[in-house]
């Protein structure tokens, strides 16, 4: 499955169960820092196909896309949103506002990753990248 089409059923399930009364909106562009928002939140999705949240006690998001989500959260006056969607079909999220306000809550580092595993350039390169708890998470939906 394309991540476009990922992207999309993760809005529906999304949608359906969390989002009912102000659903979530795809931004246009692959690229995009935000990849879904509605009236309160600018969020980045993300489809961890390998791994559970549990595997690792929660996920990892690149520095570059959690500032940009900050700096547009604060434009917009919207809450910046982090949902990982697990291979389990759990959906966690974080409000990386809230997360932004603990001291030394993220410990970024230096990783090697594919520069865009979902466009087709697998090519390592490094990334600066920091992980996010499930004590800090929600989990918003699970797929049956």
């Amino acid at each position: 499955m394309s991540w476009q089409d990922t992207q999309l059923l993760m809005t529906k399930h999304l949608n359906s169960w969390v989002f009912k009364d102000d659903p979530l909106q795809c931004t246009e562009g692959q690229y995009n820092t935000v990849d879904v928002s509605n009236n309160y939140y600018c969020i980045e999705l993300k489809n961890r196909e390998r791994y559970t949240a549990q595997d690792f006690n929660g996920s990892f998001i690149e520095k570059i896309k959690y500032d940009a989500l900050l700096a547009k959260s604060e434009l917009e006056n919207k809450i910046a949103g982090y949902i990982v969607r697990f291979a389990d079909g759990k959906y966690y999220a974080w409000n990386l506002n809230k997360v932004s306000k603990i001291k030394d809550y993220i410990k970024w580092r230096q990783q090697m990753l594919p520069r865009n595993t979902h466009f087709g350039d697998n090519t390592l390169v490094k990334k600066e990248v920091g992980d996010l708890f499930l004590d800090e998470a929600v989990l918003l939906y699970e797929e049956v």
